[in-house]
């Protein structure tokens, strides 16, 4: 085996360990490297094992006591008797307050410095003491919703509230439950969206759990329902469902008509071709060879009834009988029709 066949890691770093050579047999399937550990002992390693950071000192290196040592976020706490691809494993307490299991080697190689929490920070806007109508952004809770990180939030009236960030920033609330009835989030009424008129605020709540409200609206068509907020501002409702079902008939209608405008006499007279079905084997519409008798079948369909024109011992004498049988049907309704 040469280093020609493999991104060559001779001399490269990895944590403590330095690439000797490689070694003559493959480790896990992965080709192997002889590495110097800074402790002066010598270990075989995958390479994969290297360059992921699974790997990056001996195993006694690795059972040096971590216990309340600190990196970055994480205090390491105990060692577990878990192994991860041989590696020992640190019950590690992270700042936010979360428990997590690491392994030696991300610890030292500062890989891992905290619970996945630094990551979420990274991607999260800050909404501390913005405004969101009746509602001021307090804090983050460890609670997520729809993907987005669910925020305490105070609302004027004084009471505490909780509400994914999406829903702030997107204006999908602005008060408590109890201010949103009593007049607390934006007055709807007398507005139109599509065929909906609101008539007034619903004492029916339409998803419980979002500490949604809905508003009583009045559909061109006579009909009432309840719709949110949400919906209408967004355009997702505009009717009481008419609108679809009038758009649904009026699609069928104009199918209808379509295909009218092509049957005469109870017949497609579109249809009356030479176009072939993909079924078709004989390449005459019409025709085909019968394998039980070994004969040339010939048939066509006029006016919704099957018509037989015979059989006959030769596909030429059963594509005749079809010609003739177009011109005899087909022709003069093709005539009248133009």
């Amino acid at each position: 085996m040469t280093t020609s066949n493999a991104h060559d890691l001779k001399g490269q770093r990895f944590g403590k360990l330095v690439v000797q050579n490689m070694t003559k047999e493959r480790i896990k399937r992965y080709i192997g490297w002889e590495c110097l550990c800074d402790c002066g002992r010598t270990i075989a390693v995958p390479s994969t094992y290297l360059t992921r950071g699974t790997t990056t000192m001996c195993k006694t290196c690795q059972v040096s006591d971590l216990k309340d040592k600190r990196f970055g976020k994480l205090v390491v706490q105990k060692m577990l008797e878990e192994r991860r691809s041989g590696n020992i494993v640190w019950e590690c307490l992270c700042d936010c307050g979360k428990s997590v299991n690491v392994i030696a080697g991300s610890l030292n190689s500062g890989n891992t410095q905290s619970c996945g929490c630094s990551r979420i920070d990274k991607v999260t806007k800050d909404l501390t003491e913005q405004r969101f109508h009746n509602l001021v952004a307090k804090k983050p809770t460890t609670t997520r919703e729809h993907g987005s990180i669910v925020w305490e939030c105070l609302c004027d009236c004084g009471e505490v509230v909780f509400f994914p960030s999406t829903y702030l920033l997107h204006g999908y609330v602005r008060s408590c439950k109890n201010c949103a009835i009593h007049g607390g989030m934006h007055d709807l009424t007398g507005q139109k969206f599509g065929r909906l008129t609101v008539i007034e605020l619903s004492d029916k709540k339409v998803i419980e759990d979002k500490n949604r409200v809905s508003w009583k609206c009045l559909c061109r068509c006579g009909n009432k329902i309840d719709v949110t907020a949400v919906q209408l501002t967004l355009g997702k409702t505009t009717s009481c469902g008419c609108l679809v079902r009038e758009l649904g008939i009026a699609r069928m209608e104009a199918i209808r008509k379509k295909n009218l405008t092509k049957h005469y006499e109870g017949t497609m007279v579109t249809g009356l071709n030479d176009t072939l079905f993909s079924s078709n084997t004989s390449g005459v519409r019409g025709v085909y060879f019968h394998k039980a008798t070994k004969l040339w079948y010939a048939s066509m369909k006029f006016k919704g009834k099957h018509i037989w024109l015979g059989s006959y011992p030769t596909k030429l004498e059963a594509k005749q009988a079809r010609k003739v049988a177009e011109e005899v049907y087909w022709e003069p309704l093709l005539e009248k029709y133009n």
